[in-house]
């Protein structure tokens, strides 16, 4: 699991870290979570983080995500936290 408790400029950063949390031979999917809020700087640095990885993808060519691959991913990450807090009721 990866916690970002503040944003970064670069969105390299948090890819960076996202894939320094998932190394070779690891069976479970890595979570990352971005703790944000409304007030602040949090939503100028989103906006901003956004408009960097759409430039970043309009210049390598990639093709954004879809509505179905938002869905699937968000399906995985529900399933993860049920897993996850599944594990966590057990313990007690």
């Amino acid at each position: 699991m990866v916690v970002f408790a503040e944003l970064d400029w670069s969105p390299a950063v948090h890819s960076q870290a996202e894939d320094r949390a998932h190394r070779d031979g690891l069976r479970d999917s890595v979570l990352c979570y971005y703790l944000v809020c409304d007030y602040g700087t949090d939503p100028e640095m989103q906006e901003a983080l956004g408009l960097k990885v759409s430039q970043f993808l309009g210049l390598m060519g990639d093709a954004p995500d879809d509505a179905e691959d938002h869905a699937l991913a968000a399906q995985a990450a529900t399933q993860h936290m049920k897993r996850v807090l599944e594990r966590l009721r057990h313990r007690e």
